[in-house]
């Protein structure tokens, strides 16, 4: 449903990217600015919810916040944020999807245009992250509808709600519809990643020909091939994480809602 993957932690700390890239950059009020690994960093410059990392041999990975953090620094053991109160909820995302050939030269210098408005459209659409789809199939009409958890942050971000097509399903839609849906330059295993922009469902008819399965995470054409993950958020006492740097964390419990995204909670 999302390419992205959603943390929400009640901890104070959080430490992200145990192989440190070698550049990051956010958002200041003079405009992106770049910054090599172990620079000063100060949070209060952040204008924006993403700082986004990247060097010669990682595609650039994005990091949205949903709360100011108090403090930020980036070594080689990752990009440490401490909060006031706590993390929150926390949106990783591969900014090109499965794509490993970006150009990042001209990064460390400036952060271009491209990648800038790439950056802003996710901050907006991952403000409404889709959890959950019910999927009903009546003869050759499929109907979807998605059910998001919404985030809500400390620099107003503008929510965006999109309502994703299965990959397979696209090359089969009828033109009306095919106009709406937007192509968002995200590859997946699966096929590149299309959506309906401002909408939490989609209902379309296909031709009677073709087979649908049902036992994915997706409606798919033909028989799954991939297992059935496990789409229930499940209600449980989650284990605890030590709030300091010197303890290690109890394993995270992971939540898979499908084959490329999950859903991380602890405390």
């Amino acid at each position: 449903m999302s390419p992205a993957t959603l943390v929400h932690s009640q901890s104070k700390y959080l430490e992200l990217f145990d192989t440190a890239p070698a550049y990051l950059a956010f958002a200041t009020r003079n405009g992106p600015r770049s910054f090599k690994r172990g620079e000063k960093l100060r949070a209060d410059e952040m204008e924006e919810s993403w700082v986004v990392l990247w060097n010669s041999n990682l595609p650039p990975w994005v990091v949205y916040l949903q709360h100011r953090p108090r403090a930020l620094s980036f070594d080689t053991n990752g990009l440490h944020l401490t909060f006031t109160n706590v993390a929150g909820d926390v949106v990783l995302l591969p900014l090109h999807g499965s794509s490993t050939n970006v150009n990042t030269t001209k990064w460390p210098e400036f952060l271009t245009r491209a990648p800038l408005l790439r950056i802003r459209y996710w901050a907006s659409a991952l403000r409404e992250f889709p959890v959950e789809c019910n999927t009903t199939v009546t003869g050759t009409t499929v109907r979807q509808q998605f059910h998001f958890h919404s985030i809500r942050d400390d620099w107003n971000t503008k929510p965006l709600k999109l309502a994703p097509m299965s990959p397979p399903l696209t090359a089969f839609v009828d033109e009306k519809l095919r106009r709406n849906l937007k192509d968002l330059k995200m590859p997946t295993p699966f096929g590149p990643y299309m959506a309906l922009e401002g909408e939490s469902e989609w209902q379309a008819a296909f031709p009677s020909p073709i087979q649908y399965g049902t036992n994915c995470a997706w409606v798919s054409v033909g028989d799954c091939k991939v297992s059935s993950p496990n789409t229930v958020l499940i209600n449980a006492p989650r284990p605890r994480v030590a709030p300091t740097r010197d303890k290690s964390p109890a394993p995270t419990k992971q939540t898979l809602l499908n084959p490329g995204t999950r859903l991380i909670t602890y405390d």
